[in-house]
C-alpha cells in the first residue's frame, strides 16, 4: 500500500482524482482518502510494484491540480515480510 499526504480538501475533489487514476493508470488499483486526516491522506492498493506506481500516483495528482507527498515510511513497512514485521514487534515489546 501507498500513503500520501495531499491538499485535497473535498470529497468531490476527491473522488474526481481517485477516477482520474483510475483511468490513466494502465493497472488496477483501489483507492481512497481519508479527509479527516490533518493530513489529508490518500491510500493507494495495488498488486503492481509500489515503487515505479509511487511516482506515477504523485504525478498524476500533481497534474490535476493538487499536491501529493509520498510518506516514505509506509511504503518501506510494506517491504517488510509481514512475518517479519510481527517478529520485529515481538522483539521490541520483549526488549520493553
Amino acid at each position: 500500500m501507498l500513503i500520501f499526504k495531499t491538499n485535497v480538501d473535498s470529497p468531490f475533489e476527491a473522488a474526481k482524482i481517485i477516477k482520474h487514476l483510475g483511468q490513466s493508470l494502465s493497472i488496477p488499483i483501489d483507492a481512497n482518502f481519508d479527509l479527516e486526516d490533518c493530513d489529508r491522506i490518500l491510500r493507494v492498493h495495488s498488486t503492481s510494484p509500489l515503487e515505479q506506481l509511487a511516482g506515477k500516483v504523485e504525478e498524476l495528482v500533481n497534474s490535476a491540480g493538487f499536491n501529493a507527498e509520498i510518506l516514505r515510511d509506509e511504503v518501506f513497512e510494506d517491504k517488510i515480510p509481514k512475518r517479519q514485521q510481527k517478529l520485529s514487534l515481538q522483539l521490541l515489546c520483549s526488549i520493553i
